[in-house]
């Protein structure tokens, strides 16, 4: 009998304890060791090991451990990151540039970027390749990062760009699209629609955390290349008309349309990764996030709106970041 005891990947997640890796952290903690780093501004809300200290501030010698990092440490929200450019492109590009020298050669690396870096690409579909379009500090920060990834040759990384995510989460988000419509239609029994002709890439956070769980288990398969992780591309508008169609919204939900169209508008080329991404599974994610919506008891939380959080942290705390 072989008694050989087979050591689990040791895995740094830094931003772990966000909206997407309070659902992340805890399944990759099922198959792998897994720490996460974060300031906690939106809390505490994994049982696993942490660094409460900003990613900026791990050494060489904290980090030699790790097998993978996985980098979720963005102030991801569009209006959050025109708060404080300076501080935005200080936690989002420049202290990523220093905190990524300081990694083991050995070390693999997982960039969590994002769809937003397209822009306005309507014409045609946005792929991989295509050129990019940044438009909000957040998302510029993400296409500088990205350039300098692929330009160095020291660390094996893999860039996922993620669609706008959607889902249940212990670290609730209602300021991305699809929650917020939920919550509105739940609780206020009414829409506001901002233009709607805009389109996007939508991912369900589970589809984010499996993404992310192939690329680890065949990282060599991966690595080195961009990937966009979705699995719907639509019309903010047709979204709505979709809602109607699994009598989400009926009658009594007023839908209230405004001429603001928001700039961004892109369709993208998906990345399978081998996952389910049909037409019933989003009508299944979104029922999903509708019910557990529907349980909560405080849907209307400062707390739960992310520019709320980053205009109080300016405001007493500059130096945190």
């Amino acid at each position: 009998m072989n008694n050989q005891v087979i050591k689990k990947k040791k895995i740094l997640i830094i931003g772990g304890e966000g909206y997407f890796g309070s659902v992340l952290v805890p399944e990759l903690s099922k198959k792998f060791d897994i720490t996460s780093c974060d300031i906690c501004i939106f809390g505490r809300n994994n049982k696993v090991k942490l660094i409460r200290k900003n990613y900026s501030k791990l050494n060489k010698n904290d980090l030699t451990a790790f097998n993978y990092v996985i980098d979720l440490a963005n102030i991801s929200n569009d209006p959050s990151s025109e708060l404080n450019k300076k501080i935005t492109f200080k936690n989002n590009y420049f202290n990523k540039k220093k905190f990524f020298l300081k990694l083991n050669t050995k070390t693999k690396f997982i960039y969590i970027s994002s769809c937003s870096v397209y822009g306005k690409f309507e014409n045609k579909l946005a792929e991989v390749n295509s050129k990019t379009n940044p438009l909000s500090s957040y998302s510029k920060c993400c296409v500088l990062f990205e350039n300098f990834l692929k330009k160095q040759k020291k660390i094996k990384f893999v860039i996922l760009r993620l669609g706008t995510l959607y889902g249940p989460s212990k670290r609730m988000r209602y300021d991305i699209a699809i929650n917020l419509i939920l919550r509105n239609l739940i609780f206020q029994k009414k829409i506001n629609i901002y233009g709607g002709k805009q389109y996007r890439l939508f991912c369900f956070i589970e589809i984010a955390t499996k993404s992310i769980q192939k690329v680890i288990t065949k990282f060599n398969i991966y690595q080195n290349k961009i990937y966009n992780v979705g699995n719907k591309n639509i019309r903010i508008d047709n979204l709505i008309n979709n809602l109607k169609k699994i009598r989400l919204i009926n009658n009594k939900i007023q839908i209230n349309r405004y001429n603001e169209d928001d700039s961004r508008s892109y369709k993208v080329k998906i990345s399978k990764f081998g996952l389910n991404f049909n037409q019933n599974y989003f009508y299944k994610s979104i029922n999903q996030t509708y019910k557990f919506i529907k349980k909560d008891k405080t849907p209307f939380s400062l707390k739960k709106i992310t520019l709320n959080v980053y205009k109080k942290l300016f405001l007493y705390k500059t130096d945190i970041l």
